[in-house]
Order: structure tokens, then sequence, then C-alpha cells
């Protein structure tokens, strides 16, 4: 978990955007081992086994169910029968390459195949244009565990408007629990401010960034704009809330 006090070094302040990796998984041994670990059966220790005796071909021989691969230890006839099985199932067509990158962020078995399900060969395409995107479908991760995937992982900028964004619904869907349905325009940017753990040293920046991320929900429609005197953003749903109960 990052720590404040990190977050407020000048060195931290100025990179507004870390370049993301555009290394190919399957050019890598690490990330070969991801895809094959996508398949069922195959776990850590029997795709680093398939690697080293057939190296780059080890994924095209696993999608092919190849007989070979029982000289490799761990590789028995019950491993492939469950591979035939998989690609005989009328079932879901699991992608492994999407897989394998959910896999590569450090979300557990089940919720990479939730994802990979979801977006399919789009999986990582989508996740690198906004890696908050985790929230929406994973929302007991928390911010901080999302947070820590986009920026450590993935180079999210701590200005990002997507992480702003998801920072302000962080603190609507707060207040919601605490039984009120908006929130005002300055006690939310302030909220998702310090939500973000933003530089102090930074106020322009700051700002932007928070007013950049609600700007984005209003786009997208996730926030409504009300009032005249005083400014109050809703989530759509409880402003449906608010206009049936007065």
């Amino acid at each position: 978990m990052r720590s404040a006090a990190k977050l407020l070094r000048p060195a931290e302040a100025a990179r507004l955007l870390k370049a993301p990796t555009d290394a190919c998984l399957e050019s890598s041994s690490d990330g070969l081992s991801n895809i094959l670990k996508a398949y069922s059966g195959v776990g850590d220790a029997k795709a680093k086994a398939a690697i080293k005796v057939f190296g780059d071909e080890a994924l095209e021989m696993i999608r092919k169910k190849d007989e070979r691969l029982l000289t490799v230890p761990g590789f028995g006839p019950r491993v492939l029968d469950k591979l035939q099985s998989d690609a005989n199932s009328n079932g879901r067509n699991l992608n492994a390459k999407g897989h394998a990158f959910a896999l590569s962020l450090g979300l557990s078995r089940s919720n990479a195949i939730k994802l990979a399900e979801e977006y399919e060969e789009k999986t990582e395409h989508v996740v690198r244009r906004d890696p908050y995107c985790l929230l929406a479908h994973f929302p007991r991760l928390g911010f901080s565990c999302v947070d820590d995937i986009a920026r450590d992982k993935l180079g999210a900028s701590i200005y990002a408007p997507t992480r702003a964004a998801a920072a302000l619904l962080v603190r609507l869907r707060h207040i919601e629990t605490d039984g009120h349905c908006y929130d005002p325009r300055g006690l939310l940017l302030d909220a998702a401010q310090r939500t973000m753990l933003l530089p102090t040293t930074t106020p322009a920046l700051t700002n932007k960034a928070a007013s950049e991320g609600l700007d984005r929900l209003m786009r997208m429609k996730q926030t409504v704009l009300v009032g005249k005197d005083v400014l109050v953003y809703y989530r759509p749903i409880m402003l449906k809330v608010r206009v049936a109960f007065g």
C-alpha cells in the first residue's frame, strides 16, 4: 500500500504520466507463463515446465492439446482430458490472452475469468484505457487496491481524470451509505482530493485533476448536476430516489 509521504515527494508530483509497457505478453517467459495458466488444469509449475521443454511452442501445443505434452512433468492424461473437455464444452469461451493480462494485474483467478469473459480480446485495451473500471466490476477491491494496480502496474498518473472520477464516485457512494443523496461541489471535490492523496504543494494541478474527474463523470452520465445558487451532485439512481420520495 502506498503511503502519503511517498505521494508528497516533488518527484512524484512532477510525474504526470508514466508510459505503459507495450511489450507483448507472449514475448517474455513470465508473460507466456501467465497465458498458459489461463487454461484449466495448467498451474504455475506446469506452465514453467512446458516452457522449459518446448519454449514458445508450448502455447500452441496447449491450445491444440498436443499429446507431446505428456512428456512434460505434471502433464498426465487427466490434464490433457481436461484441456480437451474445455475445448469441446458448449460453455464459456475464455479468451486466454485477456485472462493472462488480468492475472498479470494480480487479480484472483475468478475475477480474472470474469474480466476476460466480459471484454474477451479487448481486455487489455479496455483496462489500460481506464484501469479504474476495475472498481465497477469488483467494488470489494476498494479504491486503494485498484489504485495500486493502476499506478504500479499500468503507469497511471496521480492526476489522471479516470483516477479522479473513481475517487469522486467513492465519495458519492460513501455519503449514500450515510443516508444522503447528494454532495455539494466543494465538499465533493475536497473529499476526492483526500482520497487521492494528492500533493498539497501543487494546488493548481490538484484542483484541475478533481475538476476534470467531475467533468468526466458528467460526460459519462454517472453524475447529475442540480441547483443554481448551490451546485450539488447526485448519482442518477439517487436523484430518482430523491424525486420519488420527495
